[in-house]
């Protein structure tokens, strides 16, 4: 297998396909899952499920959510 289908392979894998850096009101959130890297996607996915059953992934890599999420 050639790195670039080793590549697509991973990323067709990941729950994640596009990420938003979009912050929604707190009293929205339902749960926050932050998932590591494993042997199936090699990224850190964040994924927010909101109360009205909708969910989106964040950018794990957004400073403002990070400095968010310590208070």
């Amino acid at each position: 297998m050639t790195a670039s289908a080793k590549d697509i392979t991973h990323r067709s894998r990941c729950l994640c396909i596009d990420v938003s850096d979009k912050l929604v009101a707190p009293k929205e959130i339902k749960a926050i899952e932050i998932l590591p890297p494993s042997s199936t996607c090699d990224n850190v996915e964040m994924i927010v499920r909101l109360k009205n059953g909708n969910s989106y992934c964040l950018d794990p890599k957004f400073k403002r959510l990070i400095l968010k999420l310590k208070k």
